[in-house]
């Protein structure tokens, strides 16, 4: 990409969507003279998602849907102003919490409908401002730790896995929180605090509803 053509991408939305491109680009990006809001590589076929040392984004970066395996992301990519990243309908198996350490000030995470067996435990203490997580339609038997300590968050899709456990939704910074754990294979009810408003655990296997939970905010 020459100087020239880099310059009529002088724009706040980018779309490269529903091409062949195989890797992430990058360092073609670097001549590109405002920073995009909305980076949109979708449908591509995009397996790693490398550190990104030119291309800063200040709001958003899709990859949904494309081949995704890998989110390879480090302290030195240019994404302190993410706030949204969607990358749902990937491959993706594994997270590597050193991929989000770069993402201080992402509010949204969406990794609907990957592959993705297990979520560390400490994902979310990377994700400081994360408000919404969408973790649904994968293979996961526990949902991580560190969604209690979620400041303020909004939405917790994680239905249509095969969960076991799950930790208590009690914190009382949170707000207006609404869960979903859709179809899984809950045997139980989570402890539930006031500030769950919404919560939908149907087609699971609760046989019955035990003391403790407090249900006095959710409508």
């Amino acid at each position: 990409m020459g100087t020239e053509q880099s310059k009529q991408l002088d724009s706040n939305d980018i779309n490269f969507s529903r091409m062949m491109l195989k890797t992430f680009p990058d360092a073609k990006l670097k001549e590109i003279h405002t920073i995009p809001l909305v980076f949109n590589l979708s449908s591509n076929l995009i397996e790693v998602i490398p550190p990104i040392a030119h291309a800063t984004i200040d709001s958003h970066l899709s990859l949904l849907p494309s081949h995704c395996v890998q989110i390879s992301l480090n302290s030195d990519s240019k994404l302190p102003k993410l706030d949204s990243l969607d990358l749902r309908m990937n491959r993706i198996r594994t997270l590597d919490v050193k991929s989000f350490s770069s993402l201080t000030n992402l509010t949204a995470l969406y990794l609907t409908n990957n592959n993705l067996e297990d979520i560390p435990d400490d994902l979310v203490d990377h994700l400081p401002n994360l408000k919404m997580l969408w973790i649904g339609e994968n293979q996961l038997e526990r949902l991580p730790l560190s969604i209690i300590n979620m400041n303020n968050p909004n939405s917790i899709f994680a239905g249509f896995n095969r969960l076991r456990w799950v930790p208590p939704f009690v914190n009382p910074s949170k707000i207006g929180l609404k869960v979903n754990l859709l179809e899984s294979l809950l045997g139980e009810v989570p402890v539930l605090g006031k500030d769950v408003t919404n919560f939908t655990a149907d087609s699971n296997v609760i046989e019955d509803i035990r003391d403790g939970i407090i249900f006095s905010s959710i409508t």
